[in-house]
């Protein structure tokens, strides 16, 4: 007798092909979209990079011209004769009317200030005795921002009298407001070496220079949320925080998930970090 397997019925059968070719598609359109995934993050990885890059490279160019604004008016010849003529009015001759001193200062500050108005907002003298102490209550100012400045001037003194800024190297603080929260101004400010050949107190220090910046310029060139949405840029100068949103520092920080991209300046001791949050992505 003849043994016959029974035969799938034809219904069963094109169910089953049909469930087969479902899961063919399924499987070739996951691979499709994980291409597609793929391809769509290392764009976004190598726009993440390049933003980075050109933030760097743009707040380098930043940092240098304020570096050059700040050796430009404070080591000047004229500019430290007239401090020079200060001090001697100040300390030696101990007058009481410094109108034609602070005119001649003002003058020489007000050239460099109208290059960029929105740059400086304050620049400030902080003339030193012969002694070489700080006297802050004799400051020479220039600008709309006196009181602002004058509650740092202590703090900012005690910032310069670091070692690493004794020969004259630039260093930034932030100004505060009365209450201790963060002003939008940021100071950049050096030793004031005497480099008058003719000077007897060549090479020693005049006093402290104080430049005002706006932080708003700053943080501008860190703002590229309208190149991608979802990316965050911070700097740190020194090793410190320095600009930027607290999510950008509190992510490098604690190591969260997401895409980091650290870029470092050319000329100063600081990194510009971009981070990117991959939910953004979806």
């Amino acid at each position: 007798m003849e043994n016959r397997g029974r035969k799938m019925p034809k219904k069963s059968r094109v169910v089953t092909n049909g469930l087969i070719l479902l899961l063919v598609m399924f499987v070739f359109s996951a691979a499709v979209l994980l291409l597609m995934f793929a391809d769509q993050r290392r764009r976004v990885s190598e726009t993440v990079e390049d933003i980075a890059k050109s933030a760097a490279t743009e707040m380098n160019e930043q940092l240098s011209l304020i570096n050059q604004m700040n050796k430009a008016i404070f080591l000047a010849r004229d500019m430290q004769d007239i401090f020079a003529d200060y001090r001697t009015a100040l300390f030696v001759e101990e007058e009481d009317d410094f109108t034609e001193i602070v005119q001649r200062a003002t003058d020489f500050m007000d050239a460099y200030v109208q290059l960029d108005q929105s740059l400086i907002k304050e620049i400030a003298y902080i003339p030193l005795n012969y002694e070489y102490s700080p006297q802050t209550g004799e400051t020479l100012y220039y600008g709309l921002n006196v009181d602002v400045l004058a509650g740092n001037l202590f703090r900012i003194a005690e910032i310069a009298a670091g070692e690493e800024y004794a020969r004259g190297a630039m260093f930034i603080a932030d100004i505060l407001y009365d209450d201790n929260t963060s002003s939008n101004f940021y100071a950049f400010g050096r030793n004031i070496l005497d480099i008058r050949s003719y000077s007897e107190y060549y090479m020693k220090s005049m006093g402290i220079g104080i430049l005002a910046i706006n932080k708003n310029k700053l943080l501008d060139i860190l703002d590229r949320s309208e190149t991608l949405g979802g990316l965050e840029l911070g700097m740190f100068y020194g090793g410190k925080a320095f600009l930027g949103s607290e999510e950008v520092f509190s992510a490098v920080g604690h190591g969260c998930g997401g895409y980091f991209v650290e870029k470092a300046l050319t000329d100063f001791d600081a990194v510009v970090v971009a981070y990117y949050i991959w939910t953004s992505f979806f």
